[in-house]
């Protein structure tokens, strides 16, 4: 097992016991009826398409970049040794992982005595240090990533409408309608990875693909092979642009392929530009990630709990 994947395992058996300590705290008790309640609020900010939260580490507030295509939540080194957050020298130093291959520099695990976000407390757990060269609206550097792994133990709700992330805990519920929406909206299977990412379906002129739903990545991003499956021709991806996008990992070299339509739940869009790339996830298949610009002009539920995601486009939206 990699250093990577051994962190993984204890993050995940930390936020276990996290999870059930949501669970304890909130459960009103054994009931067969299904009930949603809302159990955490904060103000997002959506900027070049990435989404930022206010997040309190020992506290110490910082602005977090949303990113359900972390798998795990991240601090920036600055910030960290802002907030007193050590070093944990138990833990193993690990290689950063990305869209855009592994990245060269050390990451360090640091020991958080208390992680505070829309209004949730989570005390002492552990989260990777490392330099993170994504700027937030002020134009300085983030000061940390809230990934997955933190993101998935409740539904969330992003409401660009009126600039809000909602938390809401499912109980005896295996489906849900958002009760506070007004109008149509889609309903979209919603499939959980072991490394917490979520995928759902999406139409790409001749293949429906199974995307990675990545809030920190900007628009669509598939690999050759799926190009291919979608009707692209080698000798088009040939004469097309080139390309460098740049992930949390490092950069990744590519395409620009322009697709004739895009349907992603009941949103079709037209002449879509595709990032079209060779590198591939550390399990050796990138496939699919599909980012905020599909999404910042809608409500997006998450519904972790009953494996769906409900997708409404707000009025005026442009497409």
């Amino acid at each position: 097992m990699s250093q990577v994947s051994e962190f993984r395992a204890r993050a995940v058996t930390a936020m276990g016991f996290v999870a059930l300590m949501f669970w304890c705290l909130l459960s009103p008790g054994a009931h067969a009826e299904c009930k949603v309640g809302k159990v955490a609020e904060m103000p997002i900010t959506e900027w070049h398409n990435h989404i930022y939260v206010p997040v309190t580490v020992n506290d110490t507030p910082g602005m977090f970049m949303l990113d359900t295509g972390a798998s795990l939540s991240m601090l920036e080194s600055d910030f960290a040794a802002r907030a007193g957050v050590a070093w944990d020298k138990s833990q193993p130093r690990m290689v950063l992982e990305g869209v855009g291959g592994k990245q060269t520099g050390i990451v360090l695990a640091g020991r958080i005595r208390m992680l505070e976000f829309g209004g949730l407390k989570i005390p002492d757990r552990e989260m990777p240090m490392s330099e993170l060269l994504i700027k937030q609206p002020n134009g300085q550097k983030v000061d940390g990533l809230l990934g997955a792994e933190m993101l998935n133990l409740l539904d969330l709700e992003l409401d660009f409408q009126t600039g809000t992330a909602r938390f809401w805990r499912l109980f005896g519920c295996s489906e849900i309608t958002p009760l506070h929406w007004s109008g149509d909206y889609a309903s979209i299977p919603l499939r959980r990875q072991a490394s917490k990412h979520v995928q759902i379906p999406i139409w790409l002129d001749g293949a429906v693909i199974q995307a990675v739903l990545d809030t920190g990545a900007g628009g669509l991003v598939i690999d050759r092979e799926t190009a291919l499956q979608a009707g692209a021709t080698l000798d088009q991806l040939a004469h097309d642009p080139v390309l460098r996008g740049m992930g949390v990992g490092g950069a990744a070299g590519g395409r620009r392929h322009v697709f004739k339509m895009l349907l992603i739940g009941k949103d079709i869009y037209h002449d879509v530009p595709v990032f079209v790339t060779d590198t591939t996830d550390e399990d050796g298949h990138l496939h699919a990630l599909i980012g905020m610009a599909s999404l910042n002009n809608h409500r997006v539920w998450f519904s972790y709990g009953t494996e769906t995601l409900f997708l409404q486009s707000l009025a005026g939206a442009r497409k």
